[in-house]
């Protein structure tokens, strides 16, 4: 796995290459995650799904034993 990328064969990145508008710089990809990261959860739903692992109620995720 690498940068949360976890299908990582050269046609996932072809076809991810196809929706660039142009040449990959950095502008590009911010714009293409933005784009990508859009109707994700809501803050609502993620604090939900920290609370069911934060067992302790204390804002901390300890490391199981």
């Amino acid at each position: 796995m690498f940068l949360g990328v976890i299908k990582s064969d050269d046609n996932y990145f072809a076809e991810m290459m196809k929706e660039a508008t142009g040449p990959l710089n950095f502008t590009t990809f911010l714009t293409f995650m933005g784009v990508k990261l859009q109707n994700t959860d809501s803050d609502d739903t993620l604090v939900s799904a920290f609370l069911t692992i934060d067992t302790e109620a204390t804002g901390i995720i300890s490391k199981p034993q």
